[in-house]
């Protein structure tokens, strides 16, 4: 089950749609749900070894950020200005490196064979 991932989708839908008058409310009583499953993703990903609360809250608002920006919105926009903000550089940063990691550690011998 992606809950989570479902519920965050939704989110962005109501604030790119629906104008709600008090999105931070709807985001302080739904935010465990809206996020139930990044504790997880932040441990697995090894992003944050031992995510809190507020890690797991952060990464959520980063996501709905990203989600938001290809519609052209932010958070920061005047509409959403009692919103929380997420914190874009530490998870930029975070998985950047990640990325680059994993293209770094690509096996090369595996790559000639699979060119071959």
């Amino acid at each position: 089950m992606q809950t989570g991932r479902q519920l965050r989708r939704l989110f962005v839908i109501i604030l790119k749609d629906g104008n709600p008058t008090n999105p931070h409310i709807l985001w302080e009583k739904f935010r465990a749900y809206i996020c139930d499953d990044l504790e997880h993703y932040l441990r697995q990903q090894r992003l944050v070894l031992a995510p809190t609360d507020a890690d797991v809250y952060d990464y959520g608002l980063y996501l709905i950020e990203r989600a938001l920006d290809t519609f052209g919105l932010s958070l920061s926009n005047s509409a959403f200005r009692e919103m929380p903000q997420p914190n874009i550089q530490r998870w930029t940063d975070l998985e950047g490196n990640r990325l680059i990691q994993e293209q770094r550690a690509y096996d090369v011998e595996e790559q000639e064979r699979l060119a071959n």
